[in-house]
């Protein structure tokens, strides 16, 4: 079917089917997938504490921890994390950031330091002033 299977010295094996695709599994219980696609390589990496990171041909990259946690990490630097309670929080290059609650609340921190509270009926709180 055209898959090969090679065994490393350092106790590394990589299949690679026929399409260039390849499955890696090292010694420690970690491994990583390289799939070609339209736009380049994707990699997928599962670590031996049960973590997962996808990074795309773009540079665009996943990470999902074991208690659920996903983080994502764009090419600019903003990140952006999803909790396991469902909070989202997004750290931008500006140094603001911006917390959404599950209950669809909003806070805000400028770079500045300015924090507010926009509540889902549209309320806005500020919570703190920030550098004058």
């Amino acid at each position: 079917n055209g898959t090969t299977i090679r065994a490393f010295k350092d106790g590394r094996v990589v299949q690679t089917d026929k399409s260039g695709n390849t499955v890696s599994k090292f010694p420690d219980g970690r491994s990583l997938k390289t799939i070609k696609s339209g736009n380049g390589i994707v990699k997928l990496e599962q670590l031996t504490d049960g973590t997962k990171i996808q990074t795309n041909p773009d540079g665009v990259c996943m990470r999902i921890e074991p208690d659920g946690t996903i983080i994502q990490t764009n090419v600019d630097g903003t990140v952006i994390e999803l909790l396991p309670n469902k909070t989202k929080i997004q750290r931008n290059v500006d140094k603001s950031i911006i917390k959404i609650f599950p209950d669809g609340t909003r806070i805000q921190t400028y770079p500045d330091g300015k924090e507010i509270k926009i509540e889902p009926d549209g309320t806005i709180t500020v919570l703190s002033p920030g550098k004058e």
